[in-house]
This record gives C-alpha cells, sequence and structure tokens, in this order.
C-alpha cells in the first residue's frame, strides 16, 4: 500500500532527476483542488496530495508520472504565485487568475509533452481523474444555473473544463477528439482552445 512517505521519496527523486535543486515536502490538503498539485518558491518545492489520488491509482509508475507533470511547473515558472490585473470587480478578478492558470498549466504540460512525448501511464491516470459523466455533466448544470447574467463566473467554469483537458489536446494522436465525442462536447471544446491558443499562435 501506498504511504506519504513514498510520495516523498518518488518527489525528491523526480526533482533531483530533472534537476530542480529544491528541498522537497509532502503534505495530505484537506480541502484540495486538485488530487495532485505544487507550490513552490526559490528553496522550497511542497508537494500536495488529497486521499482521492489513491482512490485513481494505487500504481506507483502511474503516480510517478503524475509527479513528474507537477516539477513541470517548477520548471516553467519562477513560484507559484500569481500576478493578474489589479481590480475591484471579484467576478473578472476570478476569471484573470483562472486564465493565468490555464496558461501556466498549458506551458507545464507542454514541457511535459516535451520530454515525454505521449506517456500512457500518465494518459491513462488523466482519463480516470477527467471522466467526462464526473466533469463534463457537473459544469453544464452550472452552466444552467448560471445562465448568462453572471458572464465572468461562466468563463471560470468554462475555463476548468480547458484546464483539465489540456494535455488530451497537446498529445499528438486523437486522444482528444475521442475525449470530446464521450463528452459529448466536440464543437465547444475544439471552439474554445482554437480562441484561446490557435489564434494566438500558441
Amino acid at each position: 500500500m501506498l504511504t506519504e512517505k513514498d510520495l516523498f521519496n518518488e518527489f525528491k527523486k523526480i526533482l533531483k532527476l530533472l534537476e530542480v535543486n529544491k528541498t522537497a515536502s509532502v503534505v495530505k490538503d484537506s480541502k484540495p483542488r486538485s488530487v495532485l498539485s505544487v507550490t513552490w518558491n526559490e528553496s522550497q518545492a511542497l508537494l500536495h496530495y488529497s486521499s482521492k489520488l489513491f482512490e485513481i491509482t494505487r500504481d506507483l509508475l502511474q503516480i510517478k508520472s503524475l509527479i513528474e507533470h507537477e516539477v513541470c511547473h517548477i520548471i516553467t515558472a519562477p513560484s507559484t504565485q500569481v500576478v493578474v490585473l489589479e481590480t475591484s470587480d471579484i467576478g473578472l478578478f476570478s476569471a484573470s487568475t483562472e486564465f493565468v492558470d490555464i496558461f501556466r498549466e498549458y506551458i507545464a504540460e507542454k514541457e511535459f509533452v516535451r520530454r515525454r512525448r505521449i506517456a500512457p501511464l500518465y494518459l491513462e491516470a488523466k482519463k480516470k481523474m477527467l471522466s467526462p459523466d464526473t466533469v463534463i455533466n457537473q459544469y453544464r448544470k452550472g452552466f444552467t444555473a448560471l445562465g448568462t447574467e453572471k458572464f465572468f463566473a461562466f468563463l471560470v467554469m468554462v475555463s476548468r473544463i480547458f484546464y483539465d483537458s489540456i494535455y488530451f489536446h497537446l498529445v499528438d494522436n486523437d486522444t482528444f477528439v475521442q475525449w470530446c465525442a464521450a463528452a459529448k462536447a466536440e464543437g465547444f471544446l475544439k471552439l474554445f482552445y482554437f480562441v484561446l491558443f490557435c489564434d494566438r499562435g500558441l
């Protein structure tokens, strides 16, 4: 059975392997935003995990691939801190923060793909984490509840779909198309990718 010590050991090894010179720590989050994430500064790197991680997979190799992706965040950004436009509009602030997070996820996933190209174990773990039934349908309920009046809240919900599925788009095969088809959201997600990335040459 995998333990927090196992996560710490793998995190420490991967930091060394990828030449990230930071002190490693691991902590279990009681209210996590995701099953696995990382925060860091100039000298330290902290791996956050939730108990749901072990519900998704107990395969150490899969977990190692997820940790390696998280370390790619450290490689591609100087710190966890996010700088956005100062505004008193809470909706605009939330949407701005969300879109900065999306871009950071995009460059981290791109770095991961550059290093690993198609990583079958990571891909399988992502599919388990991002079941269309549990992701897309949940957001659709939110769209119905919000309507179009709360525009920025709507954008935040849309952005989370995008954030969660970036890897599928970057892998050079038909994974993204298959994922969209399973979610019955082909046109919507493809349009969203085009507006955010293709039109900006990213």
